[in-house]
This record gives structure tokens, sequence and C-alpha cells, in this order.
């Protein structure tokens, strides 16, 4: 089944990612539960029993039902290759839907303030021993000032906060894209489009999650593309091959962690990592916060337009990019009243008043 998903992902069909983490999955879990047992042994008390084996690892609902899938997609194989006749019934696993946290305009802005105020500080990750409720000793990592008088623990890496972050966190919130679209995107991709009325950018990034139109932009996002790229131009890393964004890093889902990382530096030094209703926030929490602006603040805009350019569905919105929207926060638009269109007799009494 993994050769042939390999086949899937050069025929990009699926992404690398989904499949390392099922050979992941595999390894981790699945085969050594079900490893020693023929197809037409696993049913649904098997598989039942091994959900009370992953509840142990407190595992998130949404990741017991990734490995459900996955045992499903090892069946389904097996059945393509005539070595059971039918899929069995495998347990449901309730699972809702856990939208990420975003940024009021204000966070947001003491956001892009703070990772400004932070670039080229650099700061340690260290591993320190501290002490649970109940008294027992576990290892966690901390991360300080590299300058902090007081380090407890043990190094264990550095990271340093670029001007990159800073760019990266205000061209997110102008922009709609994912922070894996953000890793690839590359000055090619870009086209700086102006007009009589605006201006903007239009991102003709690869295709991913099954979407390849174009996005456009926000009006800001061609200042901060800009600036950018003018990060890069002296060390002539701003060429139409060269990437947006952490260019001298060749790996680019290397780039994407040490931008993560970054972001969960300024998000604790400011105190926004977890949202007002404890969710946890992150770099993919822009993307949520430029939906949300569109949503409290764009005027007649379409669901449709909206989930087309930011390459999702209107039900993709609705289930988690508006869940923390109320009729509240559109109080104005809830209470708006409709321009009476003027009918027929208001036209003749004007003619006829001119």
């Amino acid at each position: 089944m993994l050769t042939a998903q390999k086949d899937k992902v050069k025929r990009e069909e699926i992404t690398k990612i989904t499949h390392e983490n099922d050979e992941w999955r595999l390894k981790k879990h699945i085969l050594p539960h079900f490893g020693k047992l023929k197809l037409t042994e696993v049913d649904y008390f098997c598989v039942e029993r091994f959900l009370a084996k992953l509840n142990k690892e407190k595992l998130s609902a949404a990741t017991v039902n990734a490995y459900v899938g996955l045992v499903r997609k090892v069946l389904s194989y097996g059945q393509l290759r005539g070595a059971i006749a039918a899929l069995p019934r495998l347990p449901k696993v309730k699972r809702e839907d856990e939208p990420r946290g975003w940024f009021t305009t204000q966070e947001y802005k003491t956001l892009a303030s703070r990772a400004k105020r932070l670039t080229n500080k650099v700061y340690e990750v260290r591993s320190v021993i501290v002490k649970d409720d109940d008294g027992k000793e576990r290892k966690t990592l901390q991360t300080v000032k590299a300058t902090a008088r007081k380090k407890p623990g043990t190094p264990i890496r550095k990271i340093t906060i670029t001007p990159d972050l800073r760019n990266a966190i205000v061209f997110m919130v102008n922009s709609f894209i994912r922070p894996t679209d953000l890793k690839h995107l590359q000055h090619k991709h870009v086209e700086v489009i102006e007009t009589e009325d605006t201006h903007y950018l239009r991102l003709s990034l690869p295709k991913s999650k099954k979407h390849d139109a174009p996005i456009v932009t926000m009006r800001y996002a061609v200042k901060v593309y800009l600036r950018q790229k003018a990060l890069y131009e002296e060390s002539k890393l701003a060429g139409k091959n060269d990437y947006v964004f952490m260019p001298k890093q060749p790996k680019r889902d290397v780039a994407l962690t040490e931008l993560q990382k970054q972001m969960a530096i300024v998000l604790d030094d400011c105190g926004l990592r977890k949202g007002p209703r404890d969710e946890d926030r992150s770099l993919y929490s822009l993307r949520h916060t430029c939906i949300m602006y569109r949503l409290l603040y764009g005027e007649g805009l379409d669901l449709l337009t909206l989930a087309r350019n930011a390459r999702t569905s209107p039900e993709m919105i609705d289930r988690f990019y508006a869940r923390h929207l109320s009729a509240e926060m559109n109080i104005g638009l809830l209470q708006s009243k409709r321009r009476r269109r003027p009918t027929a007799s208001d036209t003749a009494q004007a003619e006829e008043t001119q």
C-alpha cells in the first residue's frame, strides 16, 4: 500500500507529508497492534481494542480518527488485492471541529510591533527538569533570552528572530495564504498588479489542497512584499527562482519550522499564545485572521468569492474560519436597511417637477 502511495505522491494525487505521516503512524502504533494478525482477523472489536490503547496515549480525536482512517485504508487495499472479501464495520470516533485562534486588530498590531522590536534578538531553548503536581520529575523545554543572567538547564539550540518573521506576519494577514504556501512562495509566483482604482499582488502558487487558482491580496501586501524583497536584493537572493521568505534555507520544511519557532517565541513574549477560549494560536492563525477580517470588515463580499480566493470552500470557512464569528460582531450589517429602489411612479413624479 505504501509503495502504491509513493506513486500517488509522484503523480501529485497526495502530498509527500500525507505519505510520510501514514508511514510514521503505521510504524508507531498500527503495526505493533495489528502486525501479527491476518486481515480477516481485523474486525470491529479488534479496532475497538486498538482505540482503547490509543486513548491511553491521550491523543486528540482528530489524531485518533487519522489512525482509524489509516487502518481502513490498509483494509481497502487488502480488499483490492483479494485478501479479504469485504470491509468490516469500524468504530466511529466522535470529533468536534477545533478551529485555530485568530487575532483581534489590537492583538495583531501588538504581535507585529513586538516581532519588529525583537528582530535580531537571540533566544536559547534549554532542557530543564520540573516537578509535576504529584512530585514526579520530568524534562521539559524552556526558552530564555541568550543574554539572561539566570539560564537553568542544558542548552539545546539557539533561535534568532529574523526580519522575515515580522514581514511574514503582516504578509499573511493581507494575503490569505497558508504557512505551507508561504514556504513554497518564490518571486516568480508574485505579480504586482496596478490599476486606476487599486493595486494588489497576484499569487500564482503551486497547487495546494486541490486548489490551483491564483490568489489576489489586500493592498498592503504589495508594500510588505517589496520590503521583504529589498532585504535580500543586496545579497542577490531576490531573483525569480529565489524564495520570498527565508531564502537562505534551501530545505523548505526547515525554513517553515524556523519561522514557526520564532513565532512561538514572539507569541509567548506578548502573551498571545492562547486565545480567549484557550485555543492555541500559531503561524496558521494569521490566515484565520485574514479571513476573519474580511468577514468582519469586508463590505458586500460574498462567501463563495472569499472561499475561492483563499483556496478553500464555503463549508470549510463556516466550520473552521468563521466559527468565532458572532452576530454581534456584525451588528451594523445586521441592522442595516436596504435602499429602496425608485419605482416607475417615483420617476414620473420627478420628471414632472423638472
